[in-house]
């Protein structure tokens, strides 16, 4: 039972820390575009066309 529960919290972690470096590549990579600190916040639902307002393609979908 103790071993289930640090792996639990293990892999918890894991994937904290593994998201966090997700976050900070992706405002590495485009500084120029995100001014939120969730850089992946405004890709939610997105045809991923590069928009960073208003999304233009989801009306047309």
């Amino acid at each position: 039972m103790f071993q289930s529960l640090i792996i639990g919290i293990g892999l918890t972690l894991a994937l904290v820390v593994v998201w966090t470096l997700v976050q900070v590549s992706w405002k590495n990579v485009f500084r120029e575009e995100y001014l939120d600190e969730d850089v992946l916040a405004g890709r939610r639902s997105c045809s991923n066309c590069g928009c960073t307002g208003i999304c233009e393609r989801k009306g047309k979908e």
